[in-house]
């Protein structure tokens, strides 16, 4: 009877045991330590435009997600799309995110603005006409991320620009350029036409093209000369590349002869500085000469030296040989008309120093 009993006492004791253990879930199956299982985990993300010029906007055109129109970002992850929402630090954020699941890293397309179904292609991709708007300007712009690397310690996606991105500078040889309206002509992937107005400093997006040499592509209109209008066409083939900013020189003679010239390019991101003319303190080999290399046997170069050697045109100089070279030497030697050879039983005065320098003679 009392062996029953003590058995009766145990099956209770151990019944409350497994029961109290169980209450918090911490010893669960897959729940070990009571944390946030890894399959429950959302997948985040920070929208980075590499920086290249900072403008006085901040909008996408000058690399920076702070007062869009619409802050909708989509992301593509295995087929399914999904809106995300970035802020001003580029952190983006959804109501339905993406979850880690079992994966170790993900390939993560995504573009902007957010578009549902699927990213716009590039034969389909416009921009805007009246571009003096700032909205409008704004929303030209198109920024895409492809096939990125996402893992739970580097969750970077990087935006690249799908557009070009123009800066024109306009010079007048009578009148002045003040409140100067400048178009682009004959243009594809316009929205309402053909031709883009730029911005009030000369700017505009236009989707990549080329604008062949003789088609009329700028036109300037001049309020200082009663809104004349005048248009020119580029000299040879205007290649414009997406994701690069193109500076434009348009000039309009006294006579009203237009002309219009690429200056210079860069790439739109990756840099703060803008090639331009001028000297640097790098040294660099010439864009004709071969690269320098660690390693690399000795390249002739144009310039000047501290070593001094041989003229190309005089033989080289040899071990015990003496060769007559013109020019001046650090060395002190006799005048050939004004004082005779000096020899070791011939001393010569000297004004100045020395520093023990021996004298030979022949």
């Amino acid at each position: 009877m009392k062996t029953r009993t003590f058995l009766i006492a145990a099956l209770y004791l151990l019944a409350a045991c497994a029961k109290d253990e169980g209450a918090d879930g911490s010893n669960q199956p897959g729940n070990e330590t009571g944390d946030e299982t890894p399959q429950e985990t959302s997948i985040s993300f920070t929208a980075d435009i590499p920086a290249f010029v900072k403008g006085e906007s901040r909008t996408t055109v000058d690399n920076n997600w702070s007062e869009l129109l619409n802050p909708a970002v989509a992301v593509e992850i295995d087929g399914v799309v999904k809106a995300y929402t970035v802020d001003v630090k580029g952190s983006l954020t959804s109501e339905d995110p993406f979850l880690w699941g079992d994966k170790k890293e993900v390939t993560v397309n995504a573009w902007y603005p957010y578009v549902e179904g699927s990213k716009i292609s590039d034969e389909a991709l416009t921009v805007m006409a009246d571009q003096s708007k700032l909205e409008n300007f704004v929303g030209s712009d198109q920024l895409e991320v492809v096939s990125a690397t996402v893992t739970p310690s580097y969750s970077v996606l990087s935006f690249s620009h799908r557009v070009a991105k123009l800066v024109c500078s306009l010079t007048m040889e009578n009148g002045t350029a003040e409140g100067a309206v400048v178009r682009l002509l004959n243009l594809k992937q316009v929205q309402e036409g053909t031709s883009v107005t730029a911005t009030s400093d000369w700017k505009a997006l236009m989707v990549p093209q080329t604008i062949p040499a003789g088609q009329d592509f700028v036109e300037v209109t001049v309020p200082s000369m009663g809104n004349l209008s005048f248009v020119s066409a580029p000299v040879t083939d205007f290649v414009f590349e997406r994701g690069k900013v193109y500076y434009l020189n348009i000039n309009v003679s006294k006579e009203g002869t237009t002309t219009v010239e690429i200056s210079s390019s860069v790439a739109w991101g990756n840099s703060d500085t803008v090639s331009v003319p001028g000297n640097s303190t790098d040294v660099n080999p010439s864009p004709g000469q071969p690269g320098w290399e660690a390693g690399d046997g000795d390249t002739d170069m144009s310039g000047e030296s501290s070593e001094v050697n041989p003229s190309p045109s005089e033989p080289e100089w040899g071990s015990g040989e003496s060769e007559k070279m013109p020019g001046t030497s650090s060395g002190v030697n006799p005048s050939p008309e004004e004082a005779p050879s000096w020899t070791p039983e011939q001393p010569v005065e000297l004004p100045g120093t020395t520093n023990n320098n021996e004298f030979t003679g022949n």
